[in-house]
């Protein structure tokens, strides 16, 4: 549980710092050392520790991407008002 929500964490950061392919490529590479850390010897379980590990960094770039538009939608809002 608090792997997941690590990996929620360093997404919204990752989210906030890198651009989209940059981001990509560091998700997959911090998927993959999860992946490495948690392999239980199955191809099964290694392929299910990387999708989890990608899906849950996705989780935390989109929190990221969504809290930014807001945030820019609400400036803009009262911009106009003003």
């Amino acid at each position: 549980m608090f792997t997941l929500i690590g990996f929620i964490i360093l997404g919204m950061l990752l989210g906030t710092f890198l651009s989209f392919p940059a981001f990509a490529l560091t998700a997959i590479a911090c998927s993959v050392i999860c992946s490495f850390y948690n392999f239980d010897g199955t191809i099964i379980g290694y392929a299910a520790d990387l999708l989890g590990a990608i899906i849950v960094l996705q989780l935390g770039y989109f929190i990221t991407v969504v809290a930014t538009v807001l945030r820019r939608r609400i400036q803009v809002a009262r911009r106009s008002d003003q």
